[in-house]
């Protein structure tokens, strides 16, 4: 072993010990993935160790302690030093493309009035000066806003340095806009790729028109579609010339075939729309995607970094894989351990963050959109019935049967609606339906305990759907408008009722499929036009859906999932947005306001968040909120629900407390 090896190992050993003989609790849990007992055994019965060989026998030796804890925490010690060095390595290159920026926005602020001329002799804007006016290619009809052409100026630059980035401007900004004006740009300058731009399903349609109304001169190829249409694409593409393939991470992803067809294609650069999608380096998806080989490549998002070391490294390492190929080892490590808020990692984040930025761009609409119409958040708290208090209550009681995040996903959706869970349709009404039901052709050679079974299962909701498809079962169906027995229906109704009474368009989001039919029962019954659009909605009728909505002054409402609806689609007919029930991660919720909360909205836009007193929403409320103003993750499922039975109890304990007075 060389001396510098042996000093290496040396300082390597002495750092250990003086982590194990003097870190927090917390520390020693995550670097070495112990649960917290075992930390705090450590600290307060096996301290202090005087050298490795003391530590690795007490480790062997105790009860409950293993040595593999050693190991662990030099696997990932490694992990974080590469980090580190990477930082270093890139430091540079980010000081010079920041210091170009900046003179850019000096240069923007203080001769923003000025008509300057376009120099273009040889096709080549000067670095320092960057483009002043739009790309000639761009339709005429097309005003792109100075925040627009920054960021075309910023692509450019990344380009020609063959440096890659991620545009990250706050949703509603026109990320889109901007990547066709640079692709069109390029194609003024000579460059016609081809580039590669991928995209979630829902999408797509809209990219391809997005195309045709920015930039109809480029050639763009769609590769999506069924099976033996995309066989026909690959031939035609192998044999036409195009500057641009738009396609969907499902099918770039998807079978060998068209991740070979991809990958042996030699694109100019490769974008991602949504690049937070790629936010996980050992998945599957990630690695497929890194095989596609590009000089450029480009993240799009409109959510913000989160505070979280694997994340920031994972979007690090796609875009600059050449930096990272000599880590892939040692960067791995740190996806063994769970994301917490310790300092270890925070000091880490913080630098990885700071040399992130010149590669990142992020501009917010309250700085570059000073005339969009405002967004005002409403909390609309709903009193629940009586059958779903009744439903709420009971899950809180058998909650030692459940697993924790179970538990809190049940209490979500009896905040939701009670039809969500089997509580009008009882045991002995399942036996006569299924004697019933064993009379319908299609159960002939059923098993009928097995059928009654099945059923026990099901939610009310979907029992009575299923009445209504079986004949011989009809008559069981529920007959009241149960699906209007909901505090939140309740509430709903007035706020639709006063809304479309105003001529208001109206989208009405909620995280759960089924809660979405049981709200087309409600519109139903309400006689209230809508459309709807979730994860099943075909990829190829999702823009016809969004069309209607968006032309026909008749259909107020839209029905959407949160995830499928909540990105990536222009929803400005729209005003009010509903959030029937609020996803744990807030920046999804603001995806979903921001539909309608974008350039090209007229009117202010009224955000109302549905929310059940006394539930488990009050707490994600209130976790949403934390994690917005402090722009961290705080995810614990443990600490939620704890909270929750802390007021409840204490709520009880009151009630009790006033009928004993």
């Amino acid at each position: 072993m060389r001396g510098r090896d042996i000093l290496k190992k040396s300082n390597r050993e002495a750092e250990m010990l003086k982590f194990f003989n003097t870190a927090t609790s917390q520390d020693i849990q995550e670097l070495t993935g112990c649960k917290p007992h075992t930390a705090d055994k450590l600290i307060q019965e096996l301290r202090p160790f005087e050298n490795v060989d003391d530590l690795s026998n007490k480790l062997k030796k105790e009860r409950g302690m293993s040595v593999k804890y050693i190991n662990t925490y030099l696997e990932i010690n490694e992990g974080y030093d590469a980090v580190d060095e990477i930082i270093k390595e890139i430091e540079q290159t980010g000081s010079q493309l920041q210091s170009i920026l900046n003179i850019w926005k000096e240069m923007s602020s203080e001769n923003n009035s000025e008509e300057e001329e376009e120099n273009d002799n040889e096709g080549e804007e000067d670095e320092k000066a960057g483009l002043h006016l739009q790309p000639e290619i761009i339709s005429k009809e097309i005003q792109l806003k100075d925040y627009q052409l920054l960021g075309i100026n910023w692509m450019l630059l990344l380009y020609r340095k063959n440096i890659s980035g991620i545009l990250a401007d706050e949703m509603g900004l026109g990320k889109t806009a901007q990547v066709i004006s640079f692709l069109g740009r390029l194609y003024e300058l000579g460059d016609q790729g081809p580039h590669l731009i991928i995209v979630p399903a829902s999408t797509i349609e809209n990219w391809s028109r997005e195309f045709k109304k920015f930039c109809p001169s480029l050639n763009v190829r769609m590769y999506h579609g069924t099976q033996p249409e995309r066989m026909d694409q690959r031939y035609e593409l192998e044999e036409d010339e195009y500057e641009v393939i738009l396609t969907t991470y499902n099918t770039a992803t998807g079978s060998v075939e068209d991740r070979s067809f991809l990958r042996n294609i030699k694109f100019k650069s490769v974008i991602l729309d949504e690049g937070h999608m790629i936010k996980n380096c050992t998945s599957a998806r990630y690695k497929y995607l890194m095989k596609i080989k590009s000089q450029f490549k480009l993240l799009l998002t409109g959510t913000p970094l989160q505070n979280n070391l694997q994340e920031l490294v994972s979007l690090l390492t796609f875009i600059m894989p050449n930096t990272f190929k000599n880590y892939e080892e040692e960067i791995r490590s740190i996806f063994k351990i769970k994301t917490n808020e310790s300092l270890l990692q925070k000091k880490r984040i913080i630098r990885a963050k700071q040399m992130m930025t010149p590669f990142l761009l992020r501009r917010k609409k309250k700085d570059v959109l000073k005339d969009l119409p405002q967004k005002i958040e409403i909390i609309e708290e709903c009193e629940m019935t009586k059958q779903q208090q009744d439903v709420y209550n009971s899950i809180l009681e058998n909650r030692t049967q459940e697993r924790m995040e179970n538990i809190i996903i049940h209490l979500r959706k009896a905040a939701d609606h009670p039809l969500l869970f089997r509580y009008l349709y009882t045991d002995d009404v399942l036996r006569k339906m299924t004697k019933d039901i064993m009379k319908d052709v299609k159960y002939w050679d059923s098993n009928e305990e097995y059928v009654y079974e099945d059923m026990t299962v099901m939610s009310d909701y979907e029992l009575n759907e299923l009445c209504k498809e079986n004949r011989t079962i009809k008559k069981y169906q529920l007959s009241n408008e149960e699906w209007m027995n909901s505090g939140k229906i309740t509430k709903l109704k007035e706020i639709l009722q006063d809304k479309i009474k105003n001529k208001e368009k109206i989208l009405i989001f909620s995280q759960f499929t089924r809660m979405l039919n049981i709200l087309e029962l409600v519109m139903q019954t309400l006689d209230i036009k809508y459309r709807r659009l979730d994860g099943e909605t075909k990829v190829m009728e999702r823009q016809e859906v969004i069309d209607e909505f968006n032309q026909d002054e008749s259909i107020p409402v839209f029905l959407l999932s949160t995830k499928a609806g909540g990105f990536g689609i222009n929803l400005t007919s729209a005003n009010i947005v509903i959030l029937y029930d609020l996803d744990f991660n807030p920046q999804n919720d603001k995806q979903a306001e921001d539909r309608a909360h974008r350039v090209g909205q007229t009117k202010d836009v009224t955000v109302i968040k549905l929310i059940c007193k006394n539930s488990i929403e009050e707490y994600i409320l209130k976790m949403a909120d934390i994690k917005l103003r402090l722009d961290k993750t705080i995810s614990s499922d443990e600490l939620l629900l704890q909270q929750h039975l802390l007021l409840t109890n204490n709520n009880n304990n009151n009630n009790n407390n006033t009928r004993n007075k």
